[in-house]
Order: structure tokens, then C-alpha cells, then sequence
């Protein structure tokens, strides 16, 4: 760890060609023409470091500006030559410079994670490296390991958002059927007319069923662009908190859900349409 403008930071020495191999497929180098900075900033040996986009953001520094990078009371002038969205990695607040500058300016020689890649796999290779590492009382974890465990930290979050919306599924099944209930009981002098000009029980039923379904069919339609701008709206709020996170709809959940409320409004209906065969034409009418 170490700060730039009092501000903490995550540090990282790299040998920046391994670097990039490793976290190229997180971080994207490429986007917006960085793929040459990152050529400039492996092949430099001048004091520069590469800045997340949300750190940058903190200090209110831009590519080219320089900053005093501060470790154990160790204050070091580095230039910004490239910044880059870390997104969630290490909670997006990272700086990098080269690994023999950590040596030269701030003498640091050990570190808390090193990062490897091997030509070969397989478990003797792991049983190898395992044994190695424990002589130290580190441990080695391989990429899918650690990819399997970040996996798993994501499914009990979207657990939590899967529990909100069950809620509000069955909050919203509650609403369904206390709005199809009171919308009849609204109307129940106008289906006494339309009984009074020729409407039988079947066309009645036919009625409430088609206007119930219409409605569902409309929700959903209206659902799909509002879900579209909510997710938008959900990456932008996670930007500016520094929590940047790709948020992707998905589509066979709102054909699933679509499916459960068709069915939710088809029990309310029933309700409804038991309520009408009940209704009583001269007692609807009689002070009309």
C-alpha cells in the first residue's frame, strides 16, 4: 500500500510484458488507442506509472501530470503515463510502476503476492509449486482457482438481489390481485348493462380474461426498454461510486417472470370472474 495526495493507493511492481499477459483480459489496454502507452510505459525506464481511472479521478490528475507516490515515508515523483479502468480490481484504486523501481526508490525486495505463468500443467506441477510455497507459509492458487473463487463471492451477492426480487415478485402477485378484485367490483353496474343488452356469462369471461391479459402483455413489452435504461442507469451509478461493473440483462428471466405473472393473473382472474357469475342484473340496475 502507499498514498499519492494523502490518498491511498494499492502498488504494484511489475515486469510489464507479463503484466500485461495476466491482466489484459480484465483491465483492456487496448480501448481508446492505450495499447501504444503501454508499449511506451514497458519500454521506459524514466520514473512513470500506469493510474486507475477511478484514483485518477480522486486526485483530479490526468495523463502526463505528475504525482508524489508515497511508501513508508518514502516520497518518489512519478509521471502518469497511462490510465486505465481496473473496474473492481483491488476496489479500483491501483497504481503501477516497474518492479525495479519499487527496488531502487523504496527498497522493497519482498511481496505479498507474485504471479506466475508456467509452459506446463498439470497436478504434479501444482503438488510441486504447493510444496514450494509452503517452505515460505505461502500458498499457490492457479487462475481458475482464483477466477472460481471470485465466482463464487459474485453468486452470493447476486443472491442477495435475487431475494429483493422475489420479494417484490410476490409484493407486486399481492398487488395483481387486489387491483383485478377492486377494478370488478368497480365495474360491476357496467357489466350489469352489458348483460342487460345481450352479454351471456361466456362472453363475460372472454372480457375479463382478454382485458387482464392485455395488460400483461403491455407490461412486459414495457419492461424489456425500462430493465435496458435501469441496467444502464445501474452501471453509471456503480461508475461513479467506483464500483464500475458490467451488468448484462437477461432476457430468458424476463421470459420467465412474464411466464409467472401470466399465471398469477390468471388465478386473480378467477377470482373475478367467480364474483360475476354472482352478479345480480336487477340489483345492479335498480337505481340506475
Amino acid at each position: 500500500m502507499g498514498e499519492i495526495n494523502n490518498t491511498s493507493v494499492v502498488v504494484s511492481g511489475v515486469d510489464p510484458l507479463p503484466y500485461k499477459k495476466w491482466i489484459g483480459k480484465y483491465v483492456d489496454f487496448s480501448e481508446k488507442g492505450t495499447d501504444k502507452q503501454y508499449e511506451k510505459f514497458a519500454a521506459s525506464n524514466d520514473d512513470v506509472m500506469i493510474l486507475s481511472t477511478s484514483m485518477a479521478k480522486k486526485i483530479n490528475k490526468k495523463i502526463g501530470d505528475t504525482v508524489t507516490l508515497s511508501i513508508d515515508q518514502k516520497n518518489v515523483d512519478f509521471k502518469i503515463m497511462l490510465l486505465a479502468d481496473y473496474k473492481l480490481f483491488n476496489g479500483g484504486t491501483v497504481c503501477v510502476i516497474r518492479s525495479e523501481k519499487i527496488r531502487e526508490y523504496f527498497g522493497i525486495r519482498e511481496a505479498s503476492t507474485i504471479t506466475y505463468t508456467t509452459d506446463n500443467k498439470g497436478a504434479a506441477l501444482d503438488s510441486k509449486y504447493q510444496k514450494l510455497a509452503k517452505k515460505y507459509g505461502a500458498t499457490v492458487l492457479s487462475r481458475d482457482e482464483e477466477m472460481d473463487r471470485n465466482i463464487e463471492a459474485n453468486k452470493q451477492m447476486m443472491m442477495l438481489f435475487k431475494a429483493f426480487a422475489y420479494i417484490a415478485l410476490g409484493l407486486s402477485a399481492i398487488g395483481i390481485f387486489n387491483n383485478i378484485t377492486i377494478c370488478f367490483m368497480q365495474r360491476t353496474k357496467e357489466f350489469a348493462v352489458m348483460n342487460s343488452i345481450g352479454m351471456n356469462k361466456g362472453m363475460r369471461i372472454k372480457l375479463i380474461l382478454f382485458e387482464n391479459l392485455l395488460c400483461v402483455i403491455w407490461s412486459i413489452i414495457l419492461s424489456i426498454p425500462c430493465a435496458i435504461l435501469c441496467n444502464k442507469g445501474m452501471e453509471a451509478v456503480l461508475k461513479a461510486l467506483d464500483m464500475a461493473m458490467k451488468i448484462n440483462l437477461d432476457y430468458m428471466a424476463i421470459l420467465l417472470y412474464g411466464i409467472i405473472i401470466v399465471f398469477i393473473v390468471m388465478i386473480a382472474s378467477l377470482s373475478a370472474i367467480r364474483k360475476s357469475n354472482k352478479l345480480n342484473l336487477i340489483e345492479e340496475l335498480k337505481y340506475e
